[in-house]
């Protein structure tokens, strides 16, 4: 598909999954997601979407899986206010900068992996995302992100085994079907 993001989506507010990956859409995505409390799925990977990343796509109660990696996303990271079911958070190769939000207790408990690199964030991994990593705080298996020693720019991973993987440069753009 080539185009984009479809508008009338937005009034597709009972979806339980959206997967739109692999395809050519170009542009900016609006806000459209707040009504869709049902959302356990989003993917809108390998595409090259612009701008900003939604902010109510983080606020979704039953969203479980945020695939929005290999884009050209700008702006920061959006504060996570609820997701609570989050389990796997993609924002791998695209453009985003500023540094990683931190998040409060008791946040994203569910979060099994999460993938930072290939962006231009920098800073310090916050210790509250480390910190999903020891057992009785979270589950966090996998956490990528631009740590390792050559990386420019850099993350640092301060807390001990908080990184699983840490990648040397940025890559860009995954392969296309």
């Amino acid at each position: 598909l080539v185009g984009t993001f479809p508008i009338l989506l937005g009034r597709a507010s009972s979806l339980q999954l959206l997967d739109l990956s692999n395809n050519r859409f170009v542009g900016s995505i609006r806000d459209v997601f707040s009504t869709f409390t049902s959302l356990t799925s989003l993917d809108l990977s390998l595409n090259d979407f612009t701008g900003y990343i939604p902010k109510s796509t983080f606020t979704l109660p039953n969203i479980q899986i945020i695939a929005l990696g290999d884009n050209s996303f700008d702006g920061q990271i959006p504060e996570i206010r609820g997701a609570l079911a989050l389990e796997k958070l993609y924002l791998q190769n695209n453009m985003l900068s500023g540094t990683v939000p931190r998040i409060d207790l008791g946040q994203l408990q569910n979060l099994m992996e999460l993938q930072l690199q290939g962006n231009k964030i920098t800073g310090s991994m916050p210790q509250s995302i480390c910190e999903l990593r020891y057992e009785g705080f979270g589950i966090l298996e996998t956490l990528s992100a631009d740590c390792g020693e050559t990386a420019s720019p850099r993350i640092q991973c301060d807390y001990p085994e908080c990184c699983t993987e840490c990648y040397p440069i940025s890559i860009r753009k995954g392969i296309r079907k």
